[in-house]
């Protein structure tokens, strides 16, 4: 019966819209993750001709703002809830990369072999659409979905096949925006380029169009952020080493007991010690693999064990399962593997289910159950919804969910106080150092700045937030205060009332509704 569909061309559209909708529905149940909320924002901004430090204290290179523009383009012409709008823009990204990948694995899988085509479409389509849940959207997921295609043209090259220029472009291009995004995203392109070296035993076999037309674009992006946007490159990004790494840095120990980052481990050597001796498809194992190993490396860099940082390491765990149950299977060899290697694929074939149903339970829990619910409800009984200006120190999902669920106005420049723990972690040693010294004043300044010129109506202050984050007796007022400024700018506001874990602060100058 699935022989006669899969003929017919319905079986697998059929699953995607399935998954497709699966995945709208599911997201329709949580709050839209905050990061993603906080760089549509900014992306606003940015499209507008707004700059790093004038307009948004980001992160993030402008990479990102590329990538969700077409969402803001796409809500002012069809002024759609903007939150509706990403969340297909992202469905939509992820079809087209599967119907890509698709086209090229046409290439790559034997006729005879077909099946083995849709599972690893099937693995996609789970792994883009369902497998990211409360991390939708986040920069890793639009990673690997842009890099997917260009992962199967590697294996095309290997076999010394080629595809259309006009492919090979679009395919470059995806390539690009998805490891522009971060440094570190450069890993898995490098280990895979040298992994085709030693396949082809030929040391330019990089000086094909597609890695030449990506090192290219990703160049004219490098350029164009140094002509374009050097206060990131000459204000933000010391600001960013200097403070924000040492905050989100984990101990090894932290490091390696997260579930999903000694999951990835734990894979990388079984593909590399007990199932390298499969040879069949070993060329498409191989790219997949280190891919793979180069999408660990790309989260031991920044060691912050977060689970939309390990994303694409475990999507790309998923294809290799399944290649290899496949393989296995399907291998007219009675025992491929040994009886280690059986449980280890199990073991390898259930986590990413196991890691899925938490991440989906804890993205519903959140909107069903966070304290946000109780000052949403607050917000929307007055006449007019309060600009708002959120103290946290650790998350972006404050603000910006209230921003999209409560339609408050966001009236700052900061996603959070993404510099606070690395500064309180530098002053434990004692004396700052004199440019942290710079940064602090600068950064503080930058808050008393946002009070005098936006006027926040309301500062949310996410007491929990404080005590789990920094110390338990940290208070931010009294903190900031010690800054002339921003004690002058602090004058207008009173302590207004709690709602849950938020202490709301109210602006007394006749400058609320």
């Amino acid at each position: 019966m699935s022989k006669f569909f899969m003929r017919k061309n319905i079986f697998f559209p059929g699953i995607a819209l399935l998954c497709a909708i699966s995945a709208y529905f599911l997201q329709v149940h949580m709050f839209l993750n905050g990061d993603v909320g906080s760089l549509l924002f900014d992306t606003r901004l940015f499209l507008k001709g707004g700059t790093y430090l004038n307009n948004f204290l980001e992160t993030n290179p402008p990479m990102i703002f590329i990538i969700y523009s077409p969402v803001i383009f796409f809500e002012k012409w069809t002024a759609l809830n903007i939150v509706l709008v990403m969340r297909i823009y992202i469905i939509l990204t992820a079809l087209f990369s599967i119907g890509l990948s698709n086209f090229l694995l046409k290439k790559i899988i034997k006729p005879s072999d077909d099946v083995l085509r849709y599972v690893i479409l099937l693995g996609l389509l789970f792994s883009f659409l369902l497998l990211p849940a409360c991390e939708f959207g986040q920069r890793e997921h639009f990673f690997i979905m842009l890099v997917m295609p260009y992962l199967f043209t590697v294996v095309i090259a290997a076999q010394q096949q080629k595809i259309n220029k006009g492919l090979a472009c679009l395919i470059a291009v995806m390539a690009a925006l998805g490891i522009g995004m971060k440094p570190y995203f450069l890993a898995p392109f490098i280990l895979v380029e040298l992994y085709l070296m030693v396949v082809r035993k030929n040391i330019f076999s990089g000086w094909r169009f597609l890695p030449l037309a990506i090192v290219s674009l990703l160049s004219i992006y490098l350029i164009w952020v140094f002509i374009g946007y050097p206060t990131y490159i000459y204000q933000m990004l010391p600001l960013i080493s200097d403070l924000y790494f040492i905050s989100i840095k984990t101990s090894w120990s932290t490091f390696l007991a997260n579930v999903s980052v000694s999951y990835c481990f734990f894979v990388a050597i079984a593909c590399l010690f007990i199932f390298n001796k499969i040879k069949k498809y070993r060329i498409l194992v191989g790219v997949l693999l280190w891919a793979f190993i180069g999408m660990v490396v790309a989260v031991v860099i920044p060691r912050a064990g977060w689970y939309y940082h390990i994303l694409p390491a475990i999507i790309l765990s998923v294809v290799l399962l399944l290649l290899y149950i496949f393989i296995i299977f399907s291998s007219n060899q009675k025992y491929v593997l040994k009886k280690d290697g059986y449980l280890a694929l199990f073991v390898t074939m259930m986590v990413p289910l196991y890691i899925f149903l938490i991440a989906t339970h804890f993205g519903l829990a959140v909107k069903k159950h966070s304290y946000l619910n109780q000052l949403i409800a607050y917000i929307q009984t007055e006449k007019k919804p309060p600009s708002i200006y959120c103290f946290s120190a650790n998350t972006t999902g404050d603000c910006f969910t209230l921003v999209y669920s409560a339609h408050s106005v966001y009236a700052g420049r900061y996603p959070f106080f993404w510099w606070l723990q690395g500064l309180q972690l530098i002053e434990k040693k004692g004396k700052l150092p004199i440019q942290i010294k710079k940064d602090k004043k600068f950064l503080i300044d930058a808050v008393a700045d946002d009070l005098d010129q936006n006027r926040p109506d309301w500062l949310i202050i996410n007491t929990s937030d404080a005590k789990a984050t920094l110390k338990n007796n940290f208070n931010f007022i009294n903190y900031f205060s010690q800054n002339k400024k921003f004690y002058e700018a602090w004058k207008p506001y009173h302590y207004y009332k709690k709602v849950g874990v938020f202490a709301i602060y109210q602006r007394s100058d006749g400058n609320v509704s």
